[in-house]
């Protein structure tokens, strides 16, 4: 929980425009790296929230972190639709680099199906 309230504060919606204006400011490969950075962050989270929805057994929390998950999967997928924007229409984006930068193995990328989801 910890890695998604740091990530709230890198996006705070009220320094939008501030984050905005800084990501038009980058150049192309920049903006392709900050948002496979995020993508990559996005995932792990996911994966936490995930596993911890999974274990939780009181209904009222894992109606909760059910909202919680969901909102990290429409994230998920915005920040995949940018990626794809800024590869130029490729749905395959290539994160090999960024995982070698942030020293992560390549299943970080492997998303998993949510448990509520087989239900």
């Amino acid at each position: 929980m910890v890695e998604l309230l740091d990530q709230l504060e890198v996006l705070d919606p009220t320094a939008g425009e501030e984050l905005q204006k800084h990501v038009e400011g980058l150049d192309k490969d920049e903006k392709f790296q900050h948002f496979a950075t995020l993508y990559i962050r996005y995932l792990q989270i996911f994966r936490k929230v995930e596993e911890s929805y999974d274990m939780i057994v009181h209904p009222q929390k894992r109606m909760d972190i059910r909202k919680a998950l969901e909102a990290v999967m429409g994230r998920v997928l915005e920040v995949k639709c940018l990626l794809i924007e800024l590869n130029k229409g490729v749905s395959f984006v290539n994160l090999d680099d960024i995982l070698v930068d942030l020293k992560l193995a390549p299943d970080v990328l492997e998303v998993p199906v949510p448990k509520y989801f087989i239900e």
